[in-house]
């Protein structure tokens, strides 16, 4: 069970669209972002942070992966990467290059899913030139935009974070993706998506990703834009962009977890990644167990049940230390 975090948690294998299978790490306190994203798929950020700080030692997140990767290759699962992967932004844990440095020692691939915000930082900059992957947000070319969709720290500039992403890639030598949240209304024009391919062709990353809130926004106004928009957009990207993906579908259904400690891992896992009823059906196969499992976690206030776009989906209750 997670009663408090006070360890680093680190949840799956889980397949990821973008990175196969993937070891997240949870390497910062809850929601401990500098944005507070429309389409947050875990939900408000209650109060945005741009203060670096310690939340777990890179010694305690070492040995943690260390032993979590040693259970894995037991059950015969694989790891393609070690994703930091927090509910916030992974960039706020101030030890996260120290803690880089020893997990190159497991000799796994380190991926990084940012919001780039915190790239202004030179310090930053350095921890991230360690990874092997990075993604990084890129929403809108559009103050306005900006500040509507991803609701940044009033201390934030979003002049200095693009120019931030520029610096960053003139300097990094690993993978480096962008991902573009498209929503209706409010970043899926015509304007709005010719700046943004624009920067991005420029940038020219290895993946552009353009994804769709397909999972229970933090804001229930948020909607997928129309399909006419989406064939209408992509021509746009495309002409701009060398590779451009749609992140459109669900992941896959191959979550790794502790079959001895299922709802420890159905936590682990919901704390940053909704999972569908039809996922939680497989890792619990008999319906009586599920039933009785899930619904003592939902008692108990651990997880909670939601329903969006025709499709049940359980996220872990975040819980402050």
């Amino acid at each position: 069970m997670i009663p408090h975090r006070r360890n680093p948690v680190i949840f799956g294998p889980v397949p990821s669209r973008r990175l196969g299978q993937s070891l997240g790490i949870i390497n910062v306190s809850p929601k401990q972002c500098s944005y507070s994203c429309v389409y947050c798929q875990i939900g408000e950020t209650k109060l945005p942070n741009t203060i670096r700080g310690t939340y777990f030692g890179p010694g305690e997140i070492y040995e943690t992966v260390r032993k979590k990767i040693e259970k894995i290759h037991a059950s015969g699962l694989k790891i393609d990467y070690l994703t930091f992967v927090p509910t916030g932004e992974p960039a706020l844990d101030e030890n996260i290059g120290e803690a880089i440095k020893l997990l190159k020692y497991l000799d796994l691939k380190i991926a990084i899913i940012s919001n780039a915000s915190m790239l202004t930082r030179e310090d930053v900059k350095n921890d991230f030139l360690q990874a092997d992957y990075i993604s990084l947000k890129i929403d809108t070319l559009s103050c306005k935009t900006w500040l509507k969709i991803n609701r940044p720290h009033a201390h934030l500039k979003f002049h200095e974070i693009i120019q931030g992403i520029e610096d960053f890639k003139k300097i990094y030598h690993g993978t480096l993706v962008t991902e573009t949240m498209l929503v209706k209304d409010v970043n899926d024009s015509i304007e709005e998506v010719e700046r943004i391919a624009d920067f991005i062709g420029d940038l020219n990353p290895d993946i552009a990703f353009l994804a769709l809130p397909i999972r229970p926004p933090a804001m229930d106004w948020v909607r997928i834009p129309d399909e006419g928009t989406l064939i209408d957009l992509y021509p746009i990207f495309q002409a701009r962009i060398n590779r451009v993906e749609y992140l459109i579908d669900h992941e896959g259904s191959d979550f790794g977890y502790d079959k001895d400690d299922i709802r420890t891992s159905i936590l682990e896992i919901t704390l940053v990644h909704p999972l569908r009823e039809d996922v939680l059906k497989q890792m619990i196969p008999d319906a009586k167990e599920n039933e009785y499992i899930i619904n003592e976690l939902i008692i108990k206030k651990q997880l909670t049940k939601s329903s969006y776009k025709g499709k049940t989906f359980y996220l872990g209750k975040i819980i402050n230390n």
